[in-house]
């Protein structure tokens, strides 16, 4: 019969392989559980790429300067330019009072302020229609294709301008964001509605 020292020393052998069969379990459930959360990461992402093709519209400005034949008047041609990398059309808005304004910027006020000494709105023109010119309410950009909106602005004289376009974007194209971008949180847009672009300019 073994005595209370041989049963001690066999407790302590049986409890080590167990430490180590525990050790050995871990590390290969560690391994697994790594393997498994990297695979599907690299999958979710996979998705994700493909799902940020679905709208992707960039928008830019450029500007121009045109002879007014109104005195003491400056025209500035303001060119917002739509491109649609994503896989739908995607219809832009162009009815909103405060589409694009043009202001002219004067001095510092204050951190991070400078006083407004002028506020010129825009609107977006293209069809001639009984010798009319007429705004447009909104255009449709095409995946792989790109649209030029063009707005005429009149200002009052030489100085620094600041042009910004915001334009309100369709319920429908809110919810193909959703879908792509949050869908997976349950979560929706509500802060980022609106395509935008800005510009500064000089007027000499």
């Amino acid at each position: 019969m073994q005595n209370l020292s041989e049963r001690k020393t066999q407790f302590e052998i049986w409890e080590s392989k167990a430490k180590i069969f525990a050790i050995l379990l871990g590390g290969l459930w560690a391994i697994f559980t790594f393997t498994t959360l990297r695979e599907k990461y690299q999958v979710e992402l996979k998705i994700a790429e493909q799902e940020s093709r679905h709208v992707a519209l960039k928008v830019s400005m450029a500007q121009k300067i045109i002879p007014s034949e109104n005195a003491g008047k400056i025209g500035v041609s303001i060119i917002v330019s739509a491109e649609n990398d994503g896989i739908f059309p995607i219809d832009i808005d162009l009815s909103g009072e405060e589409l694009l304004i043009v202001t002219k910027l004067g001095s510092e006020v204050g951190v991070n302020r400078i006083s407004v000494e002028g506020e010129y709105p825009a609107r977006a023109f293209n069809l001639i229609t009984k010798n009319v010119l007429r705004s447009l309410s909104s255009i449709t950009v095409f995946p792989g294709s790109s649209q030029d909106i063009h707005f005429y602005v009149e200002v009052d004289g030489p100085g620094v301008y600041f042009a910004s376009f915001i334009s309100i974007i369709p319920d429908e194209v809110l919810y193909l964001i959703n879908q792509q971008e949050k869908g997976d949180l349950g979560e929706s847009v509500a802060e980022a509605s609106a395509w935008g672009a800005q510009l500064y300019f000089r007027v000499d």
